[in-house]
């Protein structure tokens, strides 16, 4: 709930749902890592996040070059979900036979923004 918190007009990502029907469960690998977004947030105006970043978050000095952000910054909450197994897997007839024993969950934040640098020496070589 912290970043709703932190960015109040996110929205809750709509998951499409798949037809599983397509591949039968006997062919279907158990799953060992799941990674679903739960909200996003698209950010066009890179000056709202000076509060989180701070001031000055977006440029990077870097001996002649000066690098920096490009708007749109897309934020997204990221749950994965890790499986463990006690046995090893072994395929009996009609599907994979897998006994869970452990499931974690973990949220994180993705960030995703375009970047670009220009050169701080003039066209002709002269600082």
């Amino acid at each position: 709930r912290d970043f709703l918190t932190l960015f109040p007009n996110s929205q809750k990502y709509e998951r499409k749902k798949k037809n599983k029907s397509k591949v039968p469960d006997c062919v279907r690998h158990p799953k060992f890592l799941k990674t679903k977004r739960l909200y996003y947030q698209k950010i066009s105006n890179l000056r709202d996040l000076d509060g989180l970043f701070g001031n000055g978050w977006d440029i990077v000095f870097n001996r002649h070059d000066v690098g920096f952000a490009l708007p749109p910054f897309n934020i997204t909450l990221v749950e994965t979900t890790v499986h463990s197994f006690k046995n090893q897997l072994a395929r009996d007839d009609e599907r994979f036979n897998v006994t869970y024993s452990n499931k974690e969950k973990y949220q994180s934040l993705k960030l995703s923004f375009s970047r670009s640098s220009r050169s701080r020496w003039s066209k002709d070589g002269k600082g």
